[in-house]
C-alpha cells in the first residue's frame, strides 16, 4: 500500500501546484506564452526520455497545436494531425521503399500525392488532415532517400513523436489556464450585442460592419470547437446557431435603418414619440439578452414592452391613413419611412426570437433545434488551390532532387520549399507571392543570425539545462507575440522553421559546425526554390486577388439576383469579401496617386449595395392581382440592370481589351419607373382597406431597390476614375 499512497501524494502535490498557477492573475498573452514554452520543453523531454531519433517533430507539433489556443480546437487538430500523419507516413514509406529505384515513377507519384494533399487543404472538410498528409509524405520521402528500405523507421518515429507532442500540449493546455471556445463564444456574443445597440442608437460605420462580420466568422469557428469541449454545448448547438443567425438578421436590418435617412415632418409629428419609445424598448430587449440577471420574468417583460410599442405604431399608422397629408408626402420620403418601419419590424422579430433562445445560455428555458452530427464529405478544391497544389508539389519535387544532388545536406530543404510555397500566399498579410523574394532575404538573414548564435553557443548548448532554457524562451516569445495575431503569418512560419530546424539540432549532443552550415544552406535553398516556383507558376499577386475577389462577389450577387434568393453560405462569403479586398488593396504596387483610396471607396459602395438585400425583398404576399405581377416585373427588370452593372465593374479588372466602366443610364431609368409605380401603388393601398403594415412593407422593400441603385450609381462614378490597366498584369519578379 506504500507505493499507491506515495503516488497519490505526488499527484496531490502536482494538482496543488497546477491549481496555484491557474489562479495567478496574469495577462492572457503572457499565460499563452508560458503554456507554449512549457509544452515545448515537456515534449522535448518526453521524446528524449524515450530515445527518439527526431525530437524536433514533437516540437513542431507543439508550435502548431498551441497556436489554436482553444481546448476544442486543439483536440480537433490533434485528431486530424494524427490521422494525416499516419496516412502520409504510410504513403511516404510505400513510395520510398517500393519505387525509389525507378526515379520517374517515384517522383511523379510523389508530385501527384503532394499536389493532391495541398489542393485538398483548400476545401472545407478536414483540411488540416490533408495538409499533414502532404507534409508527412514530404518528410518521410526526404528522410528515406539515403536508406529507402529502412524508411519505415522515420515513419514510426514521426508518428510516435507527433503523438508525444499532442499529449504534451493537451496536458499543459488542460491543466494551466484552459481556454474554452464555448466561454469565448458567450463573451463575443456580449460584444456583438453591444455593437448592435450602438448601431441602433445611430452609431456605427462600414468599419464596424466589417468588424461585426469578422466576429461572426470567428464565432462560427468557436461553435465547432465548443462542441468538442462540452456535451451541453453540443446538445444546444442548434440554439447557438439560431442565436448567431438572429444577431446577423438584426445587423442587416440596422444597416437598412441607417439608409432610411429622410424623415418628413408629417411622419415625425405623428409618429416621433411612438418610434422613440419602440426603439428604446428594442435597446432594452437587446440589453436583456446578455444581462447576467436575466430570468424568465424579465425576458417576458421585455417581450411585452416590444409588443406594446409595436401595437402603438400600428394603431397610429392606421389612424394616419385617413389624414389628407398622407397622400401628399414625397416619393423619397415615403420610401425611406417605409424602409424605417420595415427595418424596425425586422429587428423586433429577430430580437424577440433571440430572447426566446437566451434561456439556453444559462442552462434554462428554450432549447434550440438539435443539430445532428454527420460525416462531412470532402468537396472539390477551388481553381486557386489546384494551381497552388501543383506549384507547391513542383517546388517540393525540385527540392527533393536538389537534396539528392547536393549530397543530402539536410532534409529541411524539401520541407521549407513545400511549406513556403504552399502557405505563404494564404498568409493573413494579403501580399500573396508579391513579397516572396523579400521574405527570402529576410528569412535568410534571420536564419543566419540564429545559426551564428548557435555556433557561438555550441559549448553551452551541450547542457540540457541551457538547451531547455533556450527552447522555453524562444517558444514563450513566439506564443506571447502571436497571441493576438489572426492566423500564422509568414514571419511566424520562418521562426517556426528556425526553431525546429536549428535549435532542434542540439537535442542530444553538441552539433558540429558542418551540420549547422548544412542546415542554413538547406533552408535558404528551400526558400529560393519556393520563390522561383511562386513567381513563375500562376503568381498570386494582390492585383490578381483583387480581380478574383471582385469576380467572385459579382458572380454570387448575379446568381442571387437572377434566382431571387441567396443561400446562407453564399451570404456569409459575400460578407467576408469586402474585408479581404481591403487587405489586398493596401498591398497593391505601381498604383497611380489616390488609386487605393478610390478602390476602397468602390468596395464600400459594393458592400453597401449587398447590405440592401434586394434578393430578400419579395412583396408578392403584400399585393394582389395586377399589382403583384407589376411589382414582380419591375423588380426583376431592376435586378437584371444591377447584374449588368456588377458584371461590368468586375470586367474592368479582367484585362480584356475595350473593358470600360458600365453606364448606369438603363439602371436609372428602371429605378425611376419602379419608384413612380410604387408611389401610385402606395396611394391605391391608402385608399383601400389594406393594413398599414402592408403599405409600409411595400414602400420599405421598394426603398431597398432604390437605395441599391444609388449605391451602384456611386460605384460606377468611382469606377470611372480608376486606372486598372496601370497595375493589372504586373508580373515583374
Amino acid at each position: 500500500m506504500v507505493e499507491p499512497a506515495a503516488h497519490s501524494a505526488g499527484f496531490a502535490r502536482f494538482a496543488h501546484w497546477a491549481a496555484f498557477f491557474a489562479r495567478l492573475p496574469l495577462d492572457a498573452a503572457f499565460r499563452h506564452g508560458l503554456k507554449f514554452g512549457t509544452a515545448g520543453v515537456l515534449a522535448v523531454f518526453m521524446t528524449l526520455w524515450n530515445k527518439s531519433a527526431e525530437p524536433t517533430w514533437s516540437l513542431f507539433t507543439v508550435i502548431v497545436l498551441c497556436t489554436a489556443q482553444y481546448i476544442g480546437a486543439i483536440s480537433e487538430k490533434s485528431i486530424l494531425r494524427m490521422a494525416g500523419t499516419v496516412v502520409g507516413g504510410l504513403a511516404g514509406y510505400l513510395l520510398s521503399a517500393g519505387l525509389e529505384q525507378d526515379p520517374w515513377i517515384y517522383l511523379s507519384l510523389f508530385l501527384l500525392l503532394v499536389a493532391f494533399s495541398t489542393a485538398m487543404f483548400g476545401q472545407s472538410a478536414y483540411p488540416y488532415a490533408f495538409l499533414l498528409c502532404g507534409m508527412t509524405t514530404v518528410v518521410i520521402c526526404s528522410a528515406g532517400l539515403s536508406e529507402p528500405e529502412n524508411s519505415w523507421i522515420p515513419m514510426l518515429w514521426r508518428i510516435h513523436d507527433i503523438g508525444v507532442g499532442i499529449i504534451a500540449v493537451l496536458l499543459v493546455q488542460s491543466l494551466f489556464w484552459p481556454h474554452y471556445a464555448g466561454r469565448e463564444f458567450l463573451e463575443r456574443l456580449a460584444g456583438l450585442i453591444q455593437l448592435l445597440r450602438h448601431m441602433l442608437s445611430g452609431g456605427g460605420d462600414s468599419a464596424d460592419d466589417r468588424s461585426f462580420e469578422q466576429n461572426v466568422a470567428q464565432m462560427r469557428q468557436l461553435l465547432r470547437f465548443g462542441t468538442r469541449e462540452s456535451r451541453y454545448f453540443h446538445a444546444n448547438l442548434g440554439g447557438y446557431m439560431e442565436i448567431l443567425g438572429c444577431t446577423r438578421r438584426i445587423h442587416n436590418a440596422l444597416r437598412s435603418l441607417h439608409d432610411a435617412k429622410r424623415f418628413a415632418d408629417f411622419y415625425r409629428e405623428n409618429l416621433g414619440g411612438e418610434l422613440g419609445r419602440f426603439q428604446a424598448a428594442l435597446d432594452a430587449a437587446l440589453a436583456e439578452v446578455v444581462s447576467k440577471n436575466s430570468n424568465a420574468a424579465s425576458r417576458k417583460a421585455a417581450v411585452d414592452a416590444l409588443e406594446r410599442g409595436r401595437g402603438e405604431i400600428i394603431e397610429k399608422l392606421a389612424a394616419m391613413r385617413a389624414d389628407p397629408q398622407a397622400r401628399s408626402v414625397e416619393v423619397q420620403d415615403s420610401l425611406d419611412f417605409g424602409l424605417r418601419i420595415l427595418s424596425l419590424d425586422e429587428i423586433h422579430t429577430a430580437t424577440e426570437k433571440l430572447l426566446g433562445f437566451v434561456g439556453g445560455l444559462t442552462g434554462h428555458g428554450q432549447k434550440g433545434p438539435e443539430k445532428t452530427t454527420h460525416f462531412d464529405v470532402p468537396g472539390l478544391p477551388s481553381t486557386f488551390w489546384i494551381t497552388n497544389g501543383i506549384r507547391s508539389a513542383v517546388s517540393a519535387t525540385a527540392a527533393l532532387v536538389a537534396y539528392e544532388w547536393l549530397g543530402q545536406p539536410s532534409s529541411m530543404i524539401v520541407l521549407v520549399a513545400w511549406v513556403f510555397c504552399a502557405l505563404l500566399p494564404v498568409g493573413p498579410e494579403g501580399r500573396g507571392d508579391r513579397g516572396s523574394w523579400t521574405m527570402v532575404v529576410l528569412g535568410s538573414l534571420g536564419i543566419l543570425v540564429v545559426c551564428l548564435a548557435l555556433i557561438a553557443g555550441t559549448p553551452a548548448m551541450a547542457s540540457y539545462s541551457v538547451m531547455n532554457i533556450v527552447i522555453f524562451t524562444v517558444l514563450f516569445l513566439y506564443g506571447y507575440l502571436s497571441f493576438n495575431l489572426g492566423g500564422v503569418t509568414t514571419l511566424m512560419n520562418i521562426v517556426m522553421m528556425a526553431v525546429v530546424g536549428v535549435l532542434g539540432l542540439n537535442a542530444q549532443q553538441p552539433v558540429p559546425f558542418q551540420d549547422i552550415s548544412d542546415m542554413f544552406f538547406a533552408i535558404v535553398a528551400g526558400f529560393v526554390i519556393a520563390a522561383v516556383c511562386m513567381r513563375t507558376m500562376w503568381p498570386l499577386l494582390p492585383q490578381n486577388e483583387l480581380r478574383d475577389r471582385l469576380r467572385e462577389a459579382a458572380a454570387i450577387q448575379c446568381a442571387a439576383l437572377e434566382s431571387g434568393s441567396l443561400a446562407p453560405e453564399k451570404r456569409f462569403r459575400l460578407a467576408l469579401i469586402p474585408g479581404e479586398l481591403l487587405v489586398r488593396i493596401r498591398n497593391l504596387g505601381c498604383c497611380p496617386p489616390g488609386e487605393k483610396e478610390r478602390l476602397a471607396a468602390l468596395v464600400d459602395c459594393l458592400d453597401r449595395f449587398s447590405g440592401n438585400r434586394v434578393v430578400d425583398c419579395d412583396a408578392g404576399h403584400l399585393l394582389e392581382g395586377a399589382d403583384a405581377a407589376e411589382f414582380a416585373r419591375l423588380s426583376k427588370n431592376l435586378r437584371a440592370r444591377f447584374a449588368e452593372i456588377l458584371t461590368g465593374i468586375s470586367g474592368m479588372f479582367q484585362q480584356r481589351k475595350g473593358a470600360a466602366c458600365p453606364d448606369p443610364a438603363a439602371m436609372d431609368a428602371a429605378a425611376a419607373e419602379f419608384a413612380e409605380w410604387v408611389q401610385g401603388c402606395r396611394l391605391r393601398l391608402i385608399s383601400s382597406e389594406a393594413g398599414a403594415l402592408k403599405t409600409f412593407g411595400l414602400t420599405g422593400r421598394a426603398a431597398r431597390y432604390i437605395h441599391a441603385a444609388g449605391e451602384l450609381r456611386a460605384a460606377c462614378r468611382i469606377a470611372g476614375e480608376l486606372s486598372p490597366g496601370r497595375y493589372m498584369g504586373d508580373f515583374s519578379l
